[in-house]
């Protein structure tokens, strides 16, 4: 980030930790609640949590390796 970019002279733009790019930009929540805090956590790879995602819908395990197996989806 350059000083004076928009995104910094806004306040849009923070740093997170990627696991092979270390440190990046990224955005900062666009949105605050009166009860509760935002904040922008690290970045992950592609895929990464897809598994997780797919088992809290429901999906079996045996379904998400099909998925898998025929592309449809990336598992990190």
């Amino acid at each position: 980030m350059d000083e004076g970019d928009v995104g910094d002279v806004c306040g849009l733009l923070t740093t997170a930790h990627h696991p092979i790019l270390d440190e990046v930009l990224r955005l900062k929540p666009l949105v605050s609640f009166s009860r509760s805090t935002t904040r922008a956590g690290d970045a992950g790879l592609a895929g990464q949590h897809t598994q997780q995602v797919l088992m809290d819908f429901g999906y079996s395990q045996d379904e998400i390796a099909a998925l898998a197996a025929e592309g449809v989806i990336v598992l990190g």
